[in-house]
């Protein structure tokens, strides 16, 4: 049995064997950390005795410390912005890339095989993938237990919305089949008054005259009923009625 601590070191120990240098969108360096001293040395910039090899890297390639430092190295004599372009320059001619980019096109072709070995038919494991049952399960279940915390999640407005599907319930729920119940459901879907049941002046004026609700209705309905016959109320006549008749008398449209 593998100890936890002894996974946490090891895991560590991986990441410090390889260094990614990158400043300003350029890759100063991408290879072994043992190298990157001689790397860096190479291209005249040594480590100074004493001194850690990761602040030496970084002092040389962030520009942040050019205020602190105005030579990277008194001896050269160049700044971080000659020293970053000396070292990219150094990169992309080193073998340390290269072995990168033979990397890159190892897992590229692995990439591209299992794709192929999928195509034709190869079962591939899903390694721990929920099936959709168990996710709408999961995510139900989260979803439940933040709407049972939350109050003003879920229940006020389910108490809103239960209430404005009563209140509709007992609007409509005794309407009939004839000429008043229809005029009650007419507007599609509006709360408008007719306009002899709007009270005069005050508010004829802005709720009528000037409603872009007005001119909407009417170009509706007008469209809908001209040119169409109705059967008229029973006892009254003539025995048919006009879409027109209906638009100016009982929906009191201009």
């Amino acid at each position: 049995m593998i100890r936890l601590d002894y996974l946490l070191v090891c895991a560590t120990t991986l990441i410090m064997l390889v260094y990614y240098l990158i400043t300003h969108g350029k890759t100063v360096y991408f290879g072994p950390s043992k190298a990157a001293g001689g790397f860096f040395g190479k291209n005249g910039f040594p480590c100074p005795v004493l001194m850690n090899p990761a602040d030496h890297y970084l002092k040389t390639i962030n520009k942040d410390f050019e205020q602190e430092n105005e030579e990277v190295c008194p001896i050269i004599g160049i700044n971080i912005t000659e020293a970053i372009d000396v070292l990219v320059t150094s990169y992309m001619d080193s073998d340390h890339r290269r072995a990168v980019n033979r990397r890159v096109s190892d897992i590229n072709l692995l990439y591209i095989s299992t794709n192929l070995s999928a195509q034709k038919g190869t079962k591939l494991k899903n390694g721990c993938q929920s099936g959709f049952i168990n996710q709408c399960a999961i995510l139900t279940k989260r979803s439940m237990v933040n709407m049972h915390r939350d109050v003003g999640y879920y229940w006020l407005r389910f108490s809103i919305y239960l209430t404005i599907a009563f209140s509709l319930g007992t609007v409509f729920c005794q309407l009939d089949m004839n000429f008043a119940s229809i005029l009650v459901t007419k507007f599609n879907p509006q709360v408008l008054w007719l306009p002899g049941d709007i009270l005069k002046p005050v508010l004829r004026y802005p709720i009528h005259l000037i409603s872009f609700h007005k001119y909407v209705d009417q170009g509706f309905y007008k469209n809908e009923f001209i040119r169409l016959t109705f059967p008229n109320r029973a006892g009254y006549t003539p025995s048919t009625i006009t879409g027109m008749e209906i638009v100016r008398d009982e929906y009191e449209m201009q």
